[in-house]
């Protein structure tokens, strides 16, 4: 793992100044970093979790577990499985926080550049920028409405193919247009049958 980063380190020094290289280098190769220690941290949980899954896996298919250990098993997984809807909450509302803050700030710094450029200026700036965006979408609306009327006509020559067909479909069925005497051949019929 150390090399992967290492020549991923040595290839970068061509593109990023050095100082940022040797931060990156302190920063994901030495063994006391912060990201380093939260790894090993969160392997050994696994690994805790995984042992800890298998024992109690053997449990409940030992032919001699007791109501009572089934009963705690469930519990606890009743527990867990609350505790992570707690950390599910936790963690919408920490969202939710931050993209309020985000449009805040957002509308902080529109209202910040509209006071730099004259209010004045900004309103004429945004009715044409509002004109180009109702002018462009005049347009993709025009485009939708050409297309839609092509698939509108294409969809009635084809229905207005398929009924003239249909009726000769039909004619042929009857024998119109064919004499009396062809719907007796095909019928096998005595005026002249084969």
């Amino acid at each position: 793992m150390d090399s992967t980063f290492e020549r991923l380190l040595d290839s970068l020094t061509d593109i990023l100044p050095p100082e940022t290289v040797d931060l990156f280098r302190n920063f994901l190769l030495n063994p006391n970093a912060a990201i380093r220690s939260a790894l090993s941290l969160i392997m050994s949980q696994l690994s805790f979790l995984a042992r800890g899954g298998a024992a109690v896996i053997n449990t409940i298919a030992d032919s001699e577990s007791t109501p009572a250990t089934i009963a705690v098993i469930v519990f606890g997984v009743a527990f867990v499985v609350q505790i992570l809807f707690w950390v599910r909450r936790l963690v919408a509302w920490w969202i939710g926080l931050l993209f309020r803050c985000t449009m805040l700030a957002l509308l902080v710094a529109l209202a910040s550049m509209a006071h730099q450029r004259g209010w004045v200026q900004t309103g004429r700036d945004v009715a044409l920028w509002t004109a180009k965006a109702l002018v462009w979408a005049g347009e993709m609306v025009q485009i939708w409405l050409n297309a839609y009327d092509e698939a509108t006509q294409a969809q009635q020559q084809y229905r207005q193919r398929m009924r003239t067909q249909g009726t000769r479909a039909e004619a042929r069925q009857r024998g119109y247009g064919y004499g009396q005497s062809g719907s007796a051949y095909r019928r096998g019929g005595a005026a002249g049958g084969w």
